[in-house]
């Protein structure tokens, strides 16, 4: 196997003897993709070849029954007494012991006895109890539900926010779960919308949303709106974001940012005078106009009750490619009462030369949205991704988290820079996504 391994000589599709593979893996995707190909309306035919015909001969009624009985028999005997065997260490064990014992192969069971599936629910029942310390005459079912989170549902959503941390923190997990919820979510996200830890709300709208729309995630539901302005440390911004939900993430390529043909931004202010923002225009644009005419950067003051409860500014740069890669940059003001006042100047000059380093970084996706497209990579088809970036730190730790959880490992090569290309090192990713289906979608 080594030498196999080594030499790069083992089937793509292979799935015994293969590290992280195993029959599971392999039943999944073929139902994974005959689900696929029912969705586009194809017809399937599926050709089983044994090579060795080891069953040819064996009697299949009794094959099922000896399942039926035997192998289930064996199964709940052994998992009863390991979970004797348990009862003093609990919740990380048991959480293995179910895994190992219940979960893996458990697609196997389809077509066996409900008197046999619920033989097998009596061991989880019993894990569950024996996690939470339950009676054993209790009702299962809410045990079983403070256990097993559930169903995306979606719908109507309103949350406040610690104002520890922005919107932009509680979007970023959103943005990643709503289009593989039931029902397409509205969410009503209150409290900070600029702080200087998190991503803005202007830069996920800029940078984020149009990437979603590659992977097929686009339509009239997709909108992320700042209906209020908060700064920190009062808060009192409003947020309004609205996802379709979708059944499977279309694949893409991505290879060539391409150049740079014009940036926006947004120059926020708020409980401050509005010429704050016309100063952090003038000096941001001092900087970029040396490289490029296309700049245009709005402004944005909110008055009254749209304005937060604290003072503050900030600005938010997008650079835009001719091939509609977005890379952005963004700096805000101290909070109130926190740190020495910031000049607009300062603040505008600054946020320019952190554009102008992102642009030198380059790749198709900007540093904040790594993950995001890393994470849609690993659930997409199972077709080839190719993205051209620059690694964070961050992205790296989350492509450790997608290894253990969903089984799928990037490669990771350096390019070698062209002469007529300027930038920093950048790598080229690619990876077999898992092929997840949104089954919780409601079908109309």
């Amino acid at each position: 196997m080594a030498f196999l391994t080594d030499h790069n000589i083992l089937e793509v599709f292979q799935s015994g003897f293969k590290t992280l593979h195993s029959t599971e893996s392999a039943l999944f995707k073929v139902f994974n993709n005959i689900f696929l190909a029912t969705d586009s309306g194809d017809c399937v035919i599926l050709v089983l070849l044994d090579l060795t015909a080891a069953f040819d001969t064996v009697d299949h009624e009794i094959l099922i029954s000896r399942l039926d009985g035997n192998q289930i028999r064996a199964v709940v005997k052994s998992s009863f007494f390991q979970l004797r065997q348990l009862a003093k260490i609990k919740e990380t064990v048991i959480h293995a012991f179910v895994t190992n014992r219940l979960d893996y192969c458990n697609a196997l069971y389809v077509g066996v006895s409900g008197s046999s599936v619920a033989r097998l629910q009596m061991v989880q029942n019993a894990a569950a109890c024996l996690l939470t310390g339950a009676r054993k005459h209790k009702h299962i079912s809410p045990i079983l539900a403070s256990l097993h989170p559930g169903l995306l549902y979606g719908g109507a959503v309103e949350h406040d926010c610690n104002l520890q941390r922005s919107i932009g923190y509680y979007l970023e997990p959103l943005l990643a779960l709503a289009p593989f919820m039931k029902s397409p979510i509205r969410a009503v996200l209150r409290g900070v919308t600029n702080d200087q830890k998190d991503p803005s709300v202007d830069t996920l709208k800029a940078t984020a949303i149009p990437l979603m729309k590659k992977f097929g995630l686009d339509g009239e539901g997709l909108e992320l709106k700042v209906v209020k302005r908060g700064m920190p440390p009062g808060g009192g911004g409003e947020v309004l974001f609205t996802c379709p939900v979708r059944r499977c993430i279309k694949p893409v390529q991505l290879s060539d940012p391409g150049k740079i043909k014009r940036i926006r931004g947004i120059a926020y202010s708020v409980r401050v005078s509005p010429q704050i923002a016309n100063r952090m225009i003038d000096s941001a644009r001092s900087i970029l106009n040396l490289f490029i005419p296309d700049i245009y950067i709005y402004t944005d003051h909110m008055k009254g009750v749209h304005s937060g409860k604290s003072p503050g500014f900030g600005l938010s740069l997008v650079a835009e490619t001719i091939n509609g890669t977005f890379l952005s940059a963004e700096l805000a003001s101290n909070p109130q009462g926190q740190g020495d006042p910031v000049q607009p100047e300062d603040l505008g000059k600054n946020c320019a030369k952190l554009l102008l380093e992102e642009i030198y970084r380059g790749g198709c996706v900007d540093s904040i949205n790594q993950s995001l497209v890393l994470l849609y990579m690993t659930l997409g088809p199972y077709k080839h991704y190719l993205f051209l970036f620059f690694v964070i730190l961050f992205s790296i730790e989350f492509l450790r988290h997608i290894r253990d959880f969903f089984q799928v490992i990037f490669k990771i090569e350096t390019q070698n820079q062209e002469e007529d290309r300027k930038g920093g090192e950048k790598v080229l990713m690619t990876c077999v996504g898992a092929g997840y289906t949104n089954i919780s979608k409601t079908v109309k």
